[in-house]
């Protein structure tokens, strides 16, 4: 509703014309004021007024025949009508005074005493607090919209911590149905115990605090979550601690990425370069003066170049590790290069890299898992097959890859080794039983 027009509109509701005359004539008389006024005679004509009509303010006279006035208060509650009612009766009743202010009337006046400053004084307190209201309301909608359907998460805790209040968007933010989490602690959220009591020592701030912690997902998984934390227990309205927190595990992560890719470019343009360079002074060396050197010295000389290339190979397998989109840019028997060249500078073991077909990229996920799979293999050979050669051997057809690992170890029954949870041939994140999943998983 906007702020009322110059000229005010009256719906007057009273069965009474004698009424309609008097408070005709009080308007009339008020100075620096204009009134229109509209007379419905009856219940069933008010109410339709109220629906229908446009009014800044209405006049209901309490007794109207076989209906009173509080029932068309309750009328205009039940359906939310945008208009402000004053309730006029000659009964001057505290009780029906109360019982008119609970049905939703802005203010109750005899009529038996009433004068016109008073009903003018009246009709603009009405229009003024009425006008106001509808700005708090207004205002509560916005903000309980904001609550309920942002991204943040905000919570009203007590002095010990514990959840009085918890937004409706931590169902979508971490998987609580609100309700679940009223009554328990804010700490039980977070995984680490460590966290717990740095959380808690906020709170002995009489300001507030700022936090980074991780937050425990419904499903169990932890997100990176920022919470902005504001004391507000002496606050007779509130009191409570009131705290802001949301997700920030994308930009943590991005964050993180960021840095892997700046220390990855700094590796490749210091480290790697300098391996490059070790591994061909190594291999000049080796033909240079190979004719004058002992038997020891030219042994020495070839593992100096096994331990370069090894190296080299190893930092870029770092890398790869470092920026995961190589791994899905780069064809696997070059990534396989790379760590058959790290597993021979780790041990003395013979490799060999066979390729049929045409190699092509596979899906992200099937290319990172073919990956993890020779990965995972080739340091298991080296850490625990004890064997002198190994085959690695990649077959690309049109509709699958076939990769075959064979190595001259001792053999072993890996339903026996999967059976035993006491052995688990773990690296990289990978056991041995996730092997076996991967390798049997439709692509």
């Amino acid at each position: 509703m906007n702020f009322p027009s110059p000229v005010i509109r009256i719906l007057l509701i009273d069965d009474e014309y004698e009424n309609v005359v008097t408070v005709q004539d009080f308007l009339h008389s008020i100075p620096h004021a204009s009134y229109v006024i509209t007379w419905a005679s009856s219940y069933r004509d008010g109410l339709q007024q109220l629906i229908h009509g446009q009014y800044d303010v209405c006049l209901l006279d309490y007794d109207l025949g076989d209906d009173t006035g509080l029932a068309i208060l309750k009328q205009a509650a039940l359906h939310h009508f945008n208009v402000p009612i004053i309730l006029l009766t000659g009964r001057g009743s505290y009780a029906i005074d109360q019982e008119a202010l609970r049905s939703g009337a802005m203010d109750y006046l005899d009529k038996s005493k009433l004068r016109a400053d008073q009903l003018e004084r009246s009709i603009r307190y009405t229009l003024n607090q009425y006008q106001s209201n509808r700005e708090l309301q207004r205002s509560e909608k916005r903000f309980r919209s904001l609550v309920e359907n942002g991204y943040d998460v905000i919570t009203e805790l007590n002095q010990h911590g514990i959840i009085q209040y918890i937004s409706p968007s931590v169902e979508r933010v971490l998987g609580y149905d609100p309700c679940e989490l009223v009554g328990r602690s804010w700490v039980e959220l977070i995984p680490s115990p460590a966290s717990h009591e740095d959380f808690l020592n906020g709170f002995s701030d009489s300001i507030g605090f700022y936090s980074k912690h991780f937050v425990r997902h419904a499903d169990g998984t932890t997100l990176w979550f920022e919470s902005i934390g504001k004391n507000m227990l002496e606050d007779p309205l509130m009191h409570a601690y009131i705290l802001n927190s949301r997700d920030i595990t994308q930009n943590v992560l991005a964050i993180q990425q960021e840095e892997r890719q700046r220390l990855a470019h700094d590796l490749h343009d210091a480290v790697s370069q300098t391996l490059f360079s070790a591994s061909l002074m190594a291999e000049s060396l080796s033909r240079i003066v190979a004719p004058n050197l002992s038997p020891s010295l030219e042994d020495g000389l070839k593992q100096l170049t096994k331990l370069t290339r090894g190296a080299l190979a190893e930092m870029r397998t770092l890398l790869t590790e470092m920026r995961p989109q190589s791994m899905i840019e780069t064809e696997l028997p070059i990534l396989a290069t790379h760590l058959i060249r790290s597993a021979q500078g780790r041990s003395n073991l013979n490799m060999e890299l066979i390729v049929e077909g045409e190699p092509s990229l596979l899906p992200p996920e099937q290319q990172e898992c073919v990956y993890r799979i020779l990965q995972e293999s080739l340091n298991n050979i080296v850490k625990h097959a004890h064997a002198e050669h190994a085959q690695i051997r990649f077959a690309f057809m049109l509709d699958r890859l076939e990769l075959t690992i064979v190595d001259d170890s001792f053999k072993f029954n890996p339903q026996s080794v999967l059976s035993d949870l006491r052995y688990p041939l773990k690296q990289s994140g990978f056991s041995l039983g996730k092997v076996m999943a991967h390798l049997h998983h439709p692509t």
